[in-house]
């Protein structure tokens, strides 16, 4: 006959398991240093499913800006420019900034605002630019405090951003109007971006595919 001390060897006393308390180990948490040169890795991994939402109080002469998105060739800037052009004492557009050299002819803050490219890209480095990007070698870009001077000036800024620039505009202090245009069928649209001798990429982004 076994005794005790060997049944409890194999954890069964009359048929039934006894349950042997394991060593208690702490849970090892993956830790990620987040790269913002890698956002969109991050923004495809980290899907958020819904919003919280709170009761938003307009502040008394301060217009959120009206953002408006949309699928290439829409006509989201020729919408802007229509709202501008129908009431310029209520909405405004940005003024970009840019390190091209300045033409006789131009005046700064007009136009652009033209800025040493060492300026600019110390700016983007503190996240002050809300897009930016360059052509021809020049760098160009919307700055934050353009859109913050707009609302602070009693104007509603219209915008036509790219959509990666939202993630800098949705904060605390601006508070957006998001926008999406919706397109007609493919065939209207190629129609109508041809009727107004817009410059059309469909057939080349179409065989891309």
């Amino acid at each position: 006959m076994r005794d005790l001390s060997s049944l409890l060897q194999d954890d069964f006393i009359a048929g039934c398991k006894i349950p042997v308390r394991k060593e208690h180990r702490p849970r090892k948490i993956k830790k990620i240093m987040y790269d913002a040169t890698e956002n969109d890795d991050f923004d495809r991994e980290e899907i958020a499913t819904y919003e919280e939402v709170a009761k938003l109080y307009p502040r008394p002469g301060l217009h959120r800006p009206i953002i408006l998105i949309g699928p290439p060739g829409v006509g989201r800037n020729e919408l802007k420019r229509r709202l501008i052009a129908f009431d310029p004492e209520h909405f405004r557009q940005t003024i970009p900034h840019t390190s091209r050299p300045k033409h006789p002819w131009e005046v700064d803050g007009k136009e652009y605002f033209f800025c040493s490219r060492e300026s600019i890209q110390e700016e983007i480095k503190m996240g002050w630019f809300v897009e930016y990007g360059q052509y021809k070698g020049n760098l160009y870009g919307t700055s934050l405090e353009t859109v913050k001077s707009i609302i602070n000036a009693g104007y509603v800024c219209v915008m036509t951003p790219h959509p990666q620039a939202l993630k800098a505009l949705r904060t605390p202090e601006i508070k957006p109007y998001l926008i999406f245009i919706k397109p007609p069928p493919l065939d209207i649209l190629k129609e109508t971006r041809t009727r107004a001798n817009a410059r059309s990429t469909f057939d080349e982004f179409c065989s891309r595919g």
